[in-house]
């Protein structure tokens, strides 16, 4: 009889018509009292899956036998649909018996804790054994209280199955007492509530990720009843209209000028009944009176049952860009003359003739500003610009151009130039082409002087960089730390169990198997502290340098991965500064974690060169390969998506004067690194001195 049948039987019997349990109860006494019935294994409830069949050639059942069958075939679909009430509600029973401490599961709860019922010995501790260490505390406390007060409880706690799955699960029990009104067990019900608390916590996240929006949001975002009176109010709203939540929710939106009142209220009321508002051009005001035009948007707000309960309302000031508008409107030849005193900008048309010259068609006047050279200048001889370009740059510009030109798409490049009274600047050129009737190419542009922000990202780099030389100390130090202290404590306790396991023919099995798995664990500990301290910084990098190092990893990387390694080392190679290694092998270690964890590939193969005064590393695979992007200010290519692993190894060698390069084909993907030999430079040299005149 399974604890489902015995734990319910009572409950079961409910379902059960009275006669045949008057029937069944009557003849039931009459056998126990001629001595012909007695419980099995001490139970004292049965059911119809307890009772042998009826012999062959028996005696034909008495009336109260039949009755009795009778009552048991009812409780059958009871007891049926009460199990699949349990799996389909993931809620199982169990009671714990004070006196013997044994403790009874229904068959769901083996299903929720993922338990064999063979494996599970029915004691207290066992189930213990199951709830998270964290969680046991609170478990013991409550059902301490329980079996002291009397009284019913709940409590949530977490399991982790044998799988590695964590599950939450809400008990709920009550003492049971004797006739005498001592507690000798605890009963209840256990239910998985893994799928709700996942879903509540994801609600609050959302929920969080949207007040941190529209905190964030820097256009006002209000919500309103039907009625239009304000539930929520942004802190974008209070810097635009300068009243405070706490004055605006609970009132009729006070942004709304009296003249606006009656369009704002058909407004929400449009949106109640599922007509959204987009792109409407109102005026609001401010506190102090003042009104600004605003674009607004309002769309429904619904409940779970998609019934309309309120509205959000966008409102975008476009004050400026109203008054901007009219300022157009009313004089082209304003525009003219603010297109000839853009700050930091200029205007221009490009073209190439017939033969492959470039010419410009316009040039504004701020082109002296960028360039130290007349506009004239520029519209007679275009090469009096071109020349400015920077040498390396020559390549990428041209390529940039022809893609633009070839596909008429937007044009977008970095371009550093040096000027005619030889400072350095940087320009951002955007433009779009468009193709006239006769077939010639146009490219209306505009090009701006980034320089201040280029020079703020140089000096990020050199921040980033610091960063990074922090973190590599900071890893040389927990590496050292883990490798002084820690590693040495777990080598002393496996030669403690290595001695204890020399002795140990004095215990029993199961102490004998507990020894044996301990030793086991703190061998895998000991293992896997060797391999994180060796991750976070490679001993042999500083013994053996590069070469080395690169040997050991890359015999290290075929062990744990399965993939096939091809190595190739230099056998002229010299050692680097300590940084210039540092940074080639987390290259190397980066590439593999990458080639292990997304390429497919079967095998990798490794070079270390070196050649023409620079070290190159190279690492190559043979997978599904990559989607690569050109930088518009580099030119260099790039995964598509870049992630913060390629992004480090880049700036670790820009850091050093090198360059990281990617090429991707079907199959295959190549990450090339490369460091000078003979300096550690900086991005651009040039940057800084200022004074960059060409003789």
């Amino acid at each position: 009889m399974s604890l489902d049948e015995s734990l319910t039987g009572a409950r079961l019997l409910e379902s059960v018509p009275g006669p045949y349990i008057a029937k069944t109860q009557g003849c039931r006494a009459r056998v126990e009292d001629e001595g012909e019935y007695a419980p099995v294994n001490g139970a004292t409830s049965g059911s119809a899956s307890d009772l042998p069949p009826h012999p062959p050639g028996a005696e034909r059942p008495s009336a109260c036998d039949r009755a009795h069958e009778q009552a048991e075939a009812a409780l059958r679909p009871s007891e049926s649909d009460l199990a699949e009430a349990q799996r389909v509600a993931k809620l199982g029973s169990w009671r714990f018996d004070l006196a013997t401490n044994a403790v009874r599961w229904s068959k769901e709860l083996y299903r929720i804790f993922e338990i064999e019922e063979q494996a599970f010995d029915g004691t207290y501790e066992a189930f213990l054994s199951c709830v998270h260490p964290d969680d046991r505390p609170r478990v013991l406390q409550t059902q301490a209280e329980a079996r002291a007060s009397g009284r019913s409880f709940e409590v949530e706690y977490r399991v982790l199955t044998r799988a590695g799955q964590l599950k939450t699960i809400r008990e709920v029990g009550y003492a049971v007492k004797d006739a005498a009104g001592k507690i000798v067990s605890l009963f209840g019900t256990a239910q998985d509530i893994t799928d709700r608390k996942r879903a509540e916590e994801a609600l609050q996240q959302t929920n969080a990720r949207l007040q941190v929006i529209l905190g964030a949001s820097p256009i006002p975002i209000f919500s309103v009843t039907a009625d239009g009176w304000i539930e929520s109010w942004n802190e974008a709203a209070e810097r635009v209209f300068g009243w405070s939540a706490k004055e605006a929710i609970g009132r009729l939106c006070p942004t709304i000028p009296p003249q606006e009142m009656q369009d704002y209220l058909a407004m929400i009321r449009r949106a109640i009944q599922g007509e959204p508002s987009l792109g409407l051009v109102r005026y609001r005001q401010k506190k102090g009176g003042s009104l600004l035009v605003c674009r607004i948007s309002a769309a429904p707000q619904r409940n779970a049952q998609g019934q309309p309960v309120g509205v959000t309302v966008l409102l975008e000031d476009i004050t400026e860009q109203a008054q901007a508008e009219a300022a157009l409107r009313e004089s082209e030849e304003r525009l003219r003359l603010l297109d000839d005193n853009l700050p930091d900008s200029y205007v221009y048309q490009y073209t190439r003739e017939a033969d492959g010259t470039g010419r410009f068609l316009y040039l504004s006047a701020g082109v002296e500003r960028l360039h130290g050279v007349k506009a004239e200048a520029g519209l007679r001889d275009a090469s009096v610009l071109h020349r400015q370009n920077a040498p390396e740059q020559f390549s990428a510009l041209a390529a940039a151009e022809a893609a633009s030109l070839r596909d008429l798409s937007d044009f977008q490049m970095e371009l550093r130039i040096c000027r005619a009274d030889g400072q350095w600047r940087w320009l951002q050129l955007r433009s779009r082409p468009h193709r006239t009737p006769d077939g010639q190419v146009i490219w209306d542009g505009v090009a701006t002087d980034i320089t201040a922000r280029k020079r703020t990202e140089e000096a990020l780099r050199q921040l980033s960089g610091q960063l990074l030389r922090l973190q590599d100390e900071e890893r040389r130090r927990l590496a050292r730390e883990l490798h002084d202290t820690t590693a040495q404590k777990l080598a002393v306790l496996l030669l403690g169990l290595k001695r204890l396991t020399a002795q140990a023919s004095s215990l029993d099995a199961s102490a004998q198997e507990s020894l044996a798995e301990c030793q086991t664990l703190a061998k895998q500990c000991a293992d896997e502290l060797r391999t994180f301290s060796y991750l976070l910084h490679p001993p042999l990098l500083e013994e053996l340098g590069l070469a080395g190092a690169v040997r050991d990893y890359a015999d290290g990387f075929a062990k744990r991965s399965g993939l096939r390694v091809d190595l190739e080392v230099s056998p002229s190679l010299e050692r680097l500064p300590r940084e210039k290694e540092l940074a080639l092998f987390r290259v190397l270690q980066e590439s593999l974690a990458n080639v292990h964890r997304h390429s497919g590939s079967k095998k990798v193969s490794i070079r270390l060169t070196q050649l023409r005064g620079e070290i190159r590393l190279e690492v190559q695979d043979a997978g599904r390969g990559l989607e690569l992007k050109t930088d518009p200010a580099s030119g260099e290519k790039a995964p598509s998506k870049l992630g913060v692993g390629v992004a480090g190894m880049r700036e670790r060698l820009r850091q050093l004067g090198g360059r990281l390069e990617f090429e991707s084909g079907h199959p295959g993907t190549t990450v090339r690194a490369s460091l000078p030999l003979d300096q550690s430079g900086s991005e651009h040299s040039d940057d800084q001195n200022p004074d960059c005149r060409r003789s």
